[in-house]
């Protein structure tokens, strides 16, 4: 999988918690000159309505390398033809792409989970320039 950014600057995240639970997080941590550095943060959040919950999912993107300088975000939430799933990858996959960021192939579609969430981000890393990536 590779991503691509635009190099429009963009930055559309929301906080979450006002009325919504933090379910998951993930941090790409990276090794650049010599120190470590976490230059993407991921949160899911769930919103309950009635019988059913949305994911939403918040990224920010922090880069200092040399090809990329810059500080985006992005939000996303499930797509109500997923509902009620509990799924990660889509909500991912529509804020990185509001970020400015596109992957090759879809997150949803390859069914992959956790690991289509990882690999996404390995990705984006290394479009962002960084080569020893480590997701705690």
């Amino acid at each position: 999988m590779k991503a691509n950014i635009s190099p429009t600057w963009v930055g559309n995240a929301q906080h979450e918690w006002n009325n919504k639970e933090l379910t998951y997080f993930a941090n790409v941590v990276a090794l650049y000159k010599g120190g470590f550095e976490v230059p993407i943060k991921v949160r899911w959040y769930v919103g309950r309505y009635g019988k059913g919950h949305i994911v939403y999912c918040n990224v920010w993107i922090d880069s200092n390398t040399s090809q990329h300088t810059e500080y985006r975000s992005g939000s996303g939430k499930t797509p109500k033809h997923l509902w009620p799933a509990l799924d990660l990858g889509a909500p991912l996959e529509i804020a990185l792409n509001s970020a400015g960021i596109t992957l090759s192939k879809s997150i949803v579609f390859s069914r992959q989970g956790w690991w289509g969430i990882e690999e996404a981000l390995f990705a984006t890393a290394h479009a962002l320039g960084y080569r020893k990536i480590y997701i705690p």
